[in-house]
């Protein structure tokens, strides 16, 4: 785990139980794909403790400002299916194992799966992405 990793999660108030804890992690290790645990891992809500603090900094990263980057749809979804991707593989396809990992229901999975093409065009069955 990156050590900005450790201090956003020691920094963040936990208002759920264990399981929040122990959910979130495992959501972290799909999305780092056995490799180390950054922050851009982490869930949104974990994130804002670190980002309120940095937000009153100015920023030296360069900003996209191509109007591509701002379709806000296009970029949940390119997310969403990667998510769906990395959790397929790392539960060897087993879909009710992904859809509990990515705290979904089975049925939503397949939806997902079937409007994001998952698995669709890849020949060996693999997919893309992960």
């Amino acid at each position: 785990m990156e050590p900005d990793t450790e201090s956003c999660l020691l920094a963040y108030g936990w208002p759920g139980n264990v399981r929040e804890l122990a959910n979130m992690m495992e959501r972290a290790i799909v999305l780092s794909g056995g490799k180390k645990i950054a922050s851009h891992h982490l869930p949104v809500d974990v994130l804002d403790y670190l980002h309120d603090d940095k937000a009153r900094q100015p920023s030296s990263a360069p900003v996209d400002n191509s109007l591509a980057s701002f379709d806000f749809n296009q970029q949940v979804g390119q997310f969403e299916k990667q998510l769906i991707e990395k959790a397929l593989v790392n539960t060897d396809d087993n879909k009710s194992k992904a859809a509990l990992l990515l705290g979904i229901s089975e049925r939503s999975l397949w939806y997902k799966i079937k409007k994001y093409a998952i698995g669709k065009d890849q020949g060996d069955g693999g997919y893309a992405g992960a």
